[in-house]
C-alpha cells in the first residue's frame, strides 16, 4: 500500500512538472517583444549614452538590425541593434557605439566592442569604458 502511495505521488510530481514547464515556456513565446522606441529609452537612460548625447553636436540613432531580422536568420536571441551616431567635423556620419538589447527581456544590454567588432555585456563595457 505504501509503494502505491509513492508511486501516484511521484506521478503526480512528474506531471505537474511537465505542465509547468509547458506553461512557463509558452508564456515567454507569447510575451510582447520590446518596440524599437523602448529599446531607445532604455537605452536612453544609460549614463554613458546619456552623456554622451549632451557632448555629441548632432546626435542621431536608428535601428540596424530588428528581432525579425533575427528571427528570419534562426537566431534563438531576438534582439535589437540600435546604433548611435554623430556628424564629424567634415559633416560625416560617425558611428559612436553600436549597443544590441533583447527584445523579450530588456535587461541584457550589450555593447560594440568597436576594436574587434565583437559584443561585450554592458557591465564588461562598463568596466573598461573609454571612449575611443
Amino acid at each position: 500500500m505504501r509503494r502505491t502511495y509513492c508511486l501516484l505521488a511521484l506521478i503526480v510530481l512528474i506531471v505537474g512538472c511537465e505542465k509547468a514547464v509547458g506553461r512557463g515556456s509558452q508564456g515567454q513565446a507569447n510575451k510582447p517583444l520590446l518596440t524599437r522606441q523602448a529599446a531607445y529609452e532604455i537605452l536612453a537612460k544609460l549614463p554613458q549614452v546619456t552623456s554622451w548625447m549632451a557632448s555629441a553636436k548632432d546626435p542621431i540613432w536608428g535601428s540596424e538590425r530588428t528581432p525579425a531580422d533575427c528571427r528570419a536568420a534562426g537566431e534563438k536571441r531576438l534582439t535589437w541593434t540600435i546604433i548611435f551616431e554623430d556628424n564629424d567635423q567634415g559633416g560625416q556620419r560617425v558611428v559612436w557605439r553600436r549597443f544590441r538589447i533583447d527584445a523579450t527581456n530588456s535587461a541584457d544590454i550589450w555593447v560594440q566592442d568597436p576594436l574587434d567588432d565583437t559584443y561585450i555585456t554592458l557591465r564588461e563595457w562598463r568596466q573598461g569604458y573609454r571612449d575611443l
